[in-house]
């Protein structure tokens, strides 16, 4: 296999910036795909996205059907429905450190990665000026605007013909499993992979497996 590129492109800085509106926000988190793509003068690519990621690359795979030559979701959101206990627990960060802690909980079933210095270290980097803030102002309650914001009907996924790989934790406290169930009997060529014993973060809790899992549905 030729040697890839990876780009991470992330909406993050958005967290920094208390002036930007949840709406706005929105419309920034679905336009940047395309529009990086144009700025680095890349004409395709492999999609990769976790959580939220997973909503934003279908919706960029939907858009740029062309430019799109695979997906690969970990624990994605996507389909329509109630937001989920865990998700709605991680939008309404309380800014503590201990509610840092109940979130990386929140996040892993192996509880070895579920460390405090890993809650610390998260929790110094949201108490930055203005982030806690902006985010809060990102993910006003009530919360379910913004899951809508992110989800598409059921028809609209079987537009999707590109080859996906969905990947799931089985104990996904976050992101349920039945999004990745739900997902694979609508799109047209995806496939499903559940790692037992593992929570949201499938990249870090089954780190080997899944490098391994990606790399060859890229060969394919």
């Amino acid at each position: 296999m030729d040697a890839l590129w990876s780009i991470a492109v992330t909406a993050a800085r958005c967290y920094h910036n208390n002036r930007v509106s949840q709406r706005r926000s929105q419309k920034l988190g679905h336009s940047w795909p395309s529009s990086s793509l144009d700025a680095l003068d890349i004409e395709k690519v492999i999609l990769v996205g976790n959580s939220f990621g997973g909503s934003l690359s279908f919706s960029t795979a939907l858009k740029v059907p062309d430019r799109v030559e695979k997906i690969i979701t970990m624990g994605a959101m996507g389909p329509q429905g109630q937001i989920p206990y865990g998700l709605d627990q991680v939008w309404g960060y309380k800014g503590t450190e201990e509610h840092m802690v109940e979130l990386i909980d929140l996040f892993t079933y192996d509880k070895k990665f579920a460390t405090k210095e890993l809650a610390h270290v998260r929790y110094e980097a949201s108490m930055e000026e203005g982030f806690h803030e902006a985010f809060s102002s990102m993910f006003p309650h009530p919360r379910q605007p913004f899951v809508d914001n992110l989800s598409f009907p059921d028809e609209t996924f079987k537009k999707i013909e590109h080859q996906t790989l969905l990947v799931h934790g089985r104990e996904d406290a976050v992101v349920p499993i039945t999004n990745s169930e739900r997902l694979i009997h609508l799109l047209p060529n995806a496939e499903l992979h559940i790692f037992g014993g593992c929570g949201h973060w499938t990249q870090i809790e089954k780190s080997e497996e899944f490098a391994t899992l990606v790399k060859n549905f890229i060969k394919k």
